[in-house]
This record gives C-alpha cells, sequence and structure tokens, in this order.
C-alpha cells in the first residue's frame, strides 16, 4: 500500500461538489487538444491560469486531510462570495473565471517608450529631458529575454530614425529572424489590401503598422511551452478533473501510446507533474506580452 504523501501527491482529494464547480470553470478540452499546437503564448498563459485554480486547490504531499478540507471550505466560501458580487455582470457566474492575483497583471503591460505626458509628475519628467534623446521605457521583466531584447532593438531603431540618426552599419549577412522580417514587410501592403477589398474598403496608403515579429530560436517560452505540449499537461490535468487518472501506469500509457517501456512511461508522468506545479510559477511570464502598450 502507497504511503500516505505519495498518494495525497498523486490523488486531488477534493470533494465531489468542489470539483463540480471547478469543472464549471475550468472547461475540458479534450477532443479539442490540436488547437493549442501554435497556440501563441498569452492564450497558454490564459488556459494554464484556468487550471492553476485546480492545481493550487488540489492536495499537497505534506497536507493532512482535515487541513484539506479546510483549505476546500476556505475556497468555496470565498467563491461564493465573489458570485454574489458579480451575479449582476454575468449570465452563467457559476461558470465565470475570476483572474487570481498570483497569476500577474489582468492587462499585460507591454514594452514601449512613454510619452512625456505618461512621465509628467514623477522625477523622470525632469530627468530624461536632460539628453534630447533620453527617453523612457516601459517594459514587464517577467516578459521573455529574448522577445523583450528584439523589442528594445525595434524601439530603439525607430526612434533614432525619428531623431535622424543615422543607423550603425552592420557587417555579414542579416540574420534569419531579420530576413523573414523584411520579406512580410514587402507583402504587407498586399494583404492589408486584399483584405480591405474582402471588406469593400479603399485599398492604398496608409498602412497599419507591422506588429508580428518573428520568435528568437532561444526563446525562453519557446522550451517551456514546448516541454508541456510533448508530456501533455492539459490533458493530464482534464483526466485527473474528471476521475479517470486513478493508476499511474494506466494513465501514462493512455497519455503516450507510442512509449512501450514502464520505466520510461512513469519516469514522463512524474515529469508531466513536475511540469503542472513548475507551469503556476510560468503563468505571470506568458502573460507578460511583448508590445505594444
Amino acid at each position: 500500500m502507497p504511503r500516505p504523501e505519495r498518494l495525497a501527491s498523486w490523488q486531488h482529494g477534493l470533494s465531489t461538489f468542489v470539483l463540480s464547480r471547478l469543472r464549471l470553470i475550468i472547461p475540458s478540452l479534450d477532443g479539442h487538444y490540436d488547437r493549442l499546437a501554435k497556440a501563441p503564448a498569452a492564450q497558454w498563459g490564459q488556459i494554464l491560469a484556468r487550471y492553476a485554480a485546480f492545481q493550487r486547490l488540489r492536495r499537497q504531499a505534506s497536507e493532512s486531510e482535515m487541513d484539506h478540507r479546510t483549505r476546500q471550505a476556505r475556497w468555496l466560501c470565498a467563491r461564493h462570495t465573489w458570485e454574489r458580487k458579480n451575479r449582476c455582470f454575468s449570465e452563467d457566474i457559476q461558470a465565470s473565471w475570476p483572474p487570481d492575483p498570483a497569476d500577474g497583471a489582468e492587462f499585460a503591460l507591454g514594452t514601449w517608450i512613454a510619452s512625456p505626458e505618461q512621465i509628467a509628475g514623477s522625477k523622470l519628467e525632469y530627468t530624461v529631458p536632460i539628453s534630447p534623446t533620453g527617453r523612457a521605457l516601459a517594459f514587464d521583466i517577467a516578459s521573455d529575454k529574448q522577445l523583450l531584447m528584439a523589442r528594445f532593438s525595434e524601439l530603439i531603431d525607430s526612434e533614432r530614425e525619428a531623431a535622424e540618426i543615422a543607423p550603425a552599419i552592420r557587417r555579414g549577412p542579416n540574420s534569419l529572424a531579420e530576413r523573414k522580417l523584411a520579406a512580410v514587410r514587402r507583402i504587407w501592403p498586399k494583404l492589408i489590401d486584399n483584405a480591405r477589398r474582402e471588406a469593400d474598403l479603399q485599398t492604398g496608403p496608409p498602412y497599419p503598422a507591422l506588429q508580428w515579429r518573428p520568435e528568437p530560436a532561444n526563446s525562453e517560452q519557446r522550451e517551456f511551452l514546448k516541454a508541456i505540449r510533448e508530456h501533455c499537461i492539459v490533458p493530464l490535468w482534464d483526466m485527473q478533473l474528471a476521475g479517470a487518472a486513478t493508476r499511474k501506469l494506466v494513465t501514462a500509457q493512455a497519455l503516450y501510446p507510442k512509449m512501450r517501456e514502464k520505466r520510461s512511461l512513469l519516469a514522463k508522468l512524474r515529469r508531466a507533474e513536475e511540469l503542472q506545479e513548475e507551469a503556476l510559477s510560468w503563468i505571470p511570464r506568458l502573460g507578460a506580452v511583448v508590445g505594444h502598450g
């Protein structure tokens, strides 16, 4: 018979009523997992934030059954209070999902150059104008580092162009990302004109600024999202919520049908459990979109 702490770490230990309430705010993605294959980081952040409610509420390895029941009761009480206060804003308040402060800001800050009006009243109002080329940059440090660096470069280039500062000469061929961006910029007017024709709008300039940027090959987000897709943590959550993940080996065989060796199956499932817990700290980072404020 497994030890109590090992049992608690696998079985969620939630009451039937709490589980049914969670299922309302975490609709199953079963049958639609293919949609996640190319989902952007921000969408992944929203998906994981919903499943995080289950991950946080499940019984912890060192938690007694009594303490876990108390924590479930507190969650239900807080949930009922929130539903009463917000009932007028939703026709189906029980299925509504309130953002958790632990998952970061509800709206992404973005990455942008602050205008003089936006820094008025702060110390920056007097510091930035000391230099005619001084700028105040707003960004979220939780954002993907490589994407931030690319965005910084783009903003600096645009500000230098506006200030009529000649671009620096770069030796060697352009990077793959630069070539992709240049190719998209060439066809951007044609894409906009095609969309305008379909909407019976006038074609021609001016065209909106191109917001798309190729993702760096060594993006921090890329490796994490690749890992959670390969280890099927969302299908695992759905199985756990549905009560279908009762035995580890059977669960692993259902999630990874191409694998045969028992030890490898259990090792991959163990890593999937670790990724489920790691996902909690990644939610604010995935939601910290690099873009315009």
